[in-house]
């Protein structure tokens, strides 16, 4: 039996992982090949995401692929795993397998900086993807590998994946599990404001998850709601302009600090691939409310008044109305940040949509 081991710390796992093994099993004659997930690679310092989140995405990809499997052994270890002491392992458990090893051919000429080199290669064979760049013929012969042309015009990175771009490229299913389980939050959010806002946007979503919890919504939508709301706060008002005049010209007139919640929509919506409705809409009207507001709607502009941050004189009677009353809390807050508007910018300079919403919710 012949088995090919493709090592990574897949995080995320992506399209390129995909066509890789789809690739070597359709050119080489191997059975099985065998996913091996680090638990850190050793010539990595960055933080990997949870084994769980990491395994669940690999599965999301490779569930229905009969010749693919899942090994967990270095994730066994608490320490780091080399190559070399994996395949020893390996081979020990399964001495009738050959072994093949999946590498980029940019990995080929630091192959001498691996452990045991010359002991791994007299029990593993390297099977070198072949990008672009040419490959020596003679580091070949030297650590006895094979090649196979990988052609690819979309090379992906897991790197720029994590900071949510060339998402179109990714694997849907795993776009949605990033997106639903929170996942590279410091490459996609914080990267985008100031500590101080990034700790608003955290708190805001225990709120609103607490709030949800509390009156029998998912805590989870309540959460990503809440989480995401001000992504695009800090962003300069030319870049929200942009957004705004290219998906939603007619919003352009309103207030510009109202600006944030349109625009986060259409970038989670169209950038990060949101496709969640309820929560999209939440954060979209977080800043103005609308005249039919759901729950998870109210949960999430409540949330953004009452996080732990705030020290406003009624902070305190918001928190303690939100537990018993949802929509008069809305209701209250609506009619205070309307005529905190009024006092500030006048009738005229308030914009239509609060208008519109307070001709719902400002009656008694």
């Amino acid at each position: 039996m012949k088995v090919a081991l493709f090592g990574g710390s897949f995080d995320p796992f992506h399209t390129d992982h995909l066509q890789i093994i789809k690739l070597v099993k359709t050119t080489l004659p191997v059975d099985e090949i065998w996913i091996i997930p680090t638990n850190q690679n050793p010539f990595k310092t960055r933080k990997l995401s949870p084994i769980t989140d990491r395994l669940a995405m690999i599965n999301l990809a490779v569930n229905d692929i009969s010749y693919v499997k899942i090994n967990n052994i270095e994730l066994k270890n608490n320490e780091p795993s080399t190559t070399y002491e994996t395949v020893v392992k390996l081979k020990a458990s399964n001495p009738n397998i050959e072994f093949y090893f999946i590498i980029g051919s940019d990995q080929l000429p630091k192959l001498d900086e691996w452990n045991n080199i010359n002991e791994l290669i007299k029990i593993q064979t390297f099977i070198i993807l072949q990008r672009s760049e040419e490959v020596s013929p003679e580091l070949l012969q030297k650590y006895q590998a094979i090649t196979i042309p990988f052609v690819n015009n979309n090379f992906l990175a897991s790197t720029d994946l994590r900071a949510g771009k060339n998402l179109t490229l990714q694997i849907p299913a795993i776009n949605n599990y990033i997106n639903e389980h929170l996942l590279y939050l410091p490459e996609r959010l914080e990267s985008q404001m100031d500590e101080k806002r990034y700790q608003h946007c955290l708190n805001v979503g225990q709120a609103a998850q607490e709030l949800a919890t509390l009156y029998d919504l998912n805590p989870q939508q309540a959460l990503i709601a809440g989480t995401w709301h001000d992504v695009t706060k800090q962003w300069s008002l030319e870049k929200q302009e942009a957004y705004l005049l290219k998906y939603a010209p007619e919003l352009v007139s309103e207030p510009m600090p109202t600006w944030h919640g349109y625009s986060a929509y259409y970038y989670l919506k169209h950038e990060l691939l949101f496709n969640d409705e309820e929560i999209l809409s939440a954060i979209k009207w977080h800043t103005v409310g609308h005249r039919s507001m759901t729950k998870l709607e109210m949960i999430t502009f409540i949330a953004d008044k009452i996080s732990k941050e705030r020290h406003y004189d009624e902070v305190e009677h918001y928190r303690e109305l939100a537990k018993i009353n949802l929509e008069k809390t809305f209701q209250e807050l609506i009619i205070m940040q309307y005529q905190r508007a009024v006092d500030k910018h006048g009738l005229s300079g308030i914009g239509k949509n609060i208008i519109k919403t307070i001709s719902k919710w400002g009656k008694s």
